[in-house]
């Protein structure tokens, strides 16, 4: 692939086998250039319907001048935020624990509605 870019004019970028395409569209500067990959979306149920949670994406920005490795970016409380593999399981790790917490306070909200005459 070749893109034109302002600060290095035509810039030719090996395209990985994963790459699945560029959402951002052209980019202006070589910094700026990146491959996205698989995706993952998480929903959860609502009664509008599923609602996206967790999005995440595997990313490379080849010239970057911060991060080069091909990572997963998971988009979270409104923020983008760059894992390793490592970094990866341990965040499904940290999630897996606080389902756990939602699971638990099922049952203060199940105990809540018995003391209140019912489950409503």
């Amino acid at each position: 692939m070749t893109v034109h870019t302002l600060d290095h004019g035509p810039v030719t970028v090996p395209e990985p086998d994963w790459c699945r395409g560029h959402d951002q569209g052209a980019p202006q500067y070589r910094a700026d250039v990146t491959h996205t990959g698989p995706s993952l979306s998480l929903t959860a149920p609502s009664r509008r319907g599923p609602v996206e949670w967790l999005h995440a994406v595997v990313d490379a920005a080849p010239y970057s001048a911060r991060e080069r490795d091909v990572a997963v970016v998971v988009e979270l409380g409104g923020g983008s935020y760059r894992y390793s593999p490592e970094g990866l399981r341990e965040l499904a790790d940290d999630l897996t624990a606080q389902l756990q917490e939602i699971r638990a306070f099922a049952d203060t909200l199940a105990a809540i509605r018995a003391n209140e005459g019912g489950d409503r």
